[in-house]
């Protein structure tokens, strides 16, 4: 009865915790081959928390609707055959509602390129993460608005 009651008040104190509670965590490693390099593991990383808006002062978020709680992405972790590749705040701190993660691919000018879903129906959009393997080169976000789509590119 003690041991119940211990845990007991040991759940509830995590659940009133004053600082923001990480909310959902999306996760891809594995190998990609190159033709003429062999094979590399690779590992991205996506972690989102509540929409902070004191914190998180950005006038606009991808796939965010005002009249639901949503999550924004708090860090991207990329690492391609065991290397860290620089991924700036800019890149990601604008993306609200991450659904998944597509495996990385290799582009024919020798760039990689992971691609990221995000948003729901009206909301949605894609993003392409381009690097070399050292940094972040490119960030490309696919969204539609009536009539068209539309491709927002950001260099880094």
């Amino acid at each position: 009865m003690i041991r119940i009651l211990i845990y007991t008040l040991f759940v509830c104190a995590l659940l009133v915790r004053a600082d923001p509670i990480e909310l959902s965590h999306l996760l891809i490693e594995g190998n990609v081959s190159h033709s003429a390099n062999g094979t590399y593991p690779f590992r991205v990383e996506v972690r989102q928390v509540t929409v902070d808006r004191v914190a998180h002062k950005q006038k606009y978020y991808y796939g965010h609707y005002d009249d639901k709680r949503q999550y924004v992405c708090s860090s991207v972790a990329i690492s391609l055959n065991g290397k860290s590749i620089e991924v700036p705040e800019t890149a990601y701190s604008d993306l609200c509602y991450l659904q998944s993660i597509a495996p990385l691919e290799l582009m024919e000018d020798g760039r990689w390129m992971v691609g990221i879903q995000g948003g729901s129906g009206g909301e949605s959009y894609e993003v392409q993460l381009i690097f070399n393997a050292a940094k972040l080169l490119e960030r490309r976000v696919a969204f539609e608005v009536p009539d068209k789509k539309t491709v927002d590119v950001r260099k880094f």
